[in-house]
Order: C-alpha cells, then structure tokens, then sequence
C-alpha cells in the first residue's frame, strides 16, 4: 500500500511537472508573438520570432488538451473498470486486494472447487512431477489417489517417483478405527475400512518396489484434512461432517509459508514425535487387519449405542 501511494505521488508530481512546462512555453509564445509583431511583418527577424512564438503557444495549447482529456478519460475508464470488475468478483476491488493480501501473507497461492479439480491442475500435477526429494499424503482412505481410475495418472507418477528414488510417505486412518467416521458419511459399516483395507494392498505393492522408500503410518481416530506434501507445495482438502473430502474446495499453500509450515508441522510431521504408529506393511499383516474388520466393527456399535 505504501509503495502504491509512492506512485502515485510520483505520477502526480510528473503531472504538475508537464503543466509548468506547457504553462512556460504558452508564456514564452506569447512573448515572442509580442515581439514579433513589433516588427514589420516582411522582415526576416519578424517572420522568425511570429513563426517561434505562435509553433509554442499551438504546442502548449494542444498538450493541454490532450492532458486534461486524457486524465479525464483515464479517471471515467478508470471507474468505469472499476465497476465492472467489481460486478466479476463479487466484491469491491478494494476487498479483493485486501483478500490477495492476506492470503499471500499465509503463502496461499491457489484455491480449487474439489480436491479432483486439483489433482487434475497441470500446474499442480507438474510441481508432483519435479519433486526429486519427498511426496507425503495424508489422507482416510486415499481411495481418491489409489483406486479411482479418474486419478490413475497420481498412482502413476507415484510408481515412477519409486524408481527414480523418492521418497513415499502414506498415513491412513486406522481400518479399525474407520467406523467411527462411516456415519458421518452415511456409509455402511465396514464399508471406509475395506476402502482402507484395499489402499493398503496397493501400498503393499508399491512397497515391493523399494522397500526404504515406502513408509506407512496409520492413525488411530477419524481424519482431520486431506493432503499432499512436496518440498515445494502443500495441498490441504478438510474433512467436513457429512460428506466425502473430495467434493470439498482445496487450498494450495507454497513452500516455507506460514501455512505450509503450520500444516507441515501440526499434520504432517506428527508420526515424527512418536503420536502415529508406522505400519509394517506385509501381505500377512495386511490379512490380520482384514480379518478383524467385523469383529472391531461390531465393537464400534455397541460403542456408539451407549451414546444415543
């Protein structure tokens, strides 16, 4: 805002400095017109200082008329613009500076209508793809990454990121724990747990891939947000009571932001301080937690009876 007010004091000083100039130039035609006039008309000193003060004078008077008509029609188009942009964004443009303001404050630096619409961003998807370092995803049953064929390209890029050797971090809510959230979403139960069960199969197997490089961790308690963490940006997608996350609008932050750095620290990095257990992610284990599904299921009922 200050630097904003520095140019425009700056175009107004500029301004001021024009029309002193025109105003000498008006003033110094007139006298030289005068002076001309005082000699006869057919004499070469005559004729030069008429020709001198009248080009000055028609000079100055047309710069006037182009400032004062172009001012006038930069301040009508001006609010004119203003208007019609305001009418496009759904607020003052005033407002909405205030809103990029704060939101780049925070590092914001995209927001998406759903967390598919994200995931399908090219820009997004490139910044996935030049990763070199890390890629953590936080997420219920990351059915939305892993299983649907819309985000096969995600799963992909995932395999191949393995290969090339970076890192892949998954952290999952508990399949045990799943049913609590089922009803939220007007699930069946067992129904987010199978969803799990089947995610942590694929997890398995991009396992086998690279074994130091796959980690899982699960959570013991229904999820919070759904994201993607990069060295470079960070994709947050909140859980809401009542429906699925991916039909939720998305925010994108940018690296070493105070949003990026406040989910980073708070969400993702929780498995650091010993809060989430990792997951050894066998076949067999994967089996156990399969075959526990009903009876832990039948436990979160009775549980949730008591309560009604």
């Amino acid at each position: 805002m200050h630097e904003n007010n520095n140019i425009s004091k700056t175009n107004l000083k500029n301004s001021k400095s024009r029309f002193t100039i025109l105003i000498l130039a008006l003033i110094i035609g007139g006298l030289l017109i005068y002076l001309g006039s005082l000699y006869k008309p057919d004499t070469f000193k005559g004729i030069l200082l008429l020709t001198f003060g009248t080009t000055f004078c028609a000079s100055a008077i047309i710069g006037t008329i182009m400032i004062i008509a172009g001012f006038s029609d930069l301040k009508e188009n001006a609010l004119e613009l203003s208007e019609i942009f305001g009418q496009k964004l759904g607020m003052h443009c005033a407002d909405r500076f205030k809103l990029v303001q704060s939101a780049s404050k925070i590092g914001l630096t995209n927001v998406y209508k759903t967390r598919t619409e994200a995931l399908k961003n090219e820009n997004y998807f490139q910044c996935l793809k030049e990763e070199n370092d890390t890629i953590f995803i936080v997420g219920s049953s990351l059915k939305g990454i892993l299983q649907d064929r819309h985000n096969r390209h995600i799963l992909q890029l995932i395999e191949a990121k393995i290969k090339t050797g970076v890192e892949i971090i998954f952290m999952l809510t508990h399949p045990l724990f799943a049913d609590f959230r089922a009803a939220q979403e007007h699930r069946d139960p067992k129904d987010i747990g199978k969803e799990i069960i089947k995610s942590l199969k694929t997890i398995q197997r991009l396992n086998d891939l690279n074994s130091d490089l796959v980690s899982t961790y699960l959570y013991r308690g229904t999820p919070t947000c759904f994201g993607i963490r990069t060295s470079s940006r960070m994709l947050i997608n909140a859980y809401p009571y009542g429906k699925q996350a991916y039909e939720s609008p998305c925010i994108e932050f940018g690296e070493e932001s105070v949003g990026y750095n406040s989910y980073n620290s708070t969400h993702f990095q929780t498995q650091i301080a010993g809060k989430i257990e990792k997951f050894d992610i066998t076949v067999d284990k994967v089996k156990d937690l399969e075959a526990m599904l009903d009876d832990f299921s039948k436990e979160v009922d009775k549980f949730e009876k008591l309560y009604k």
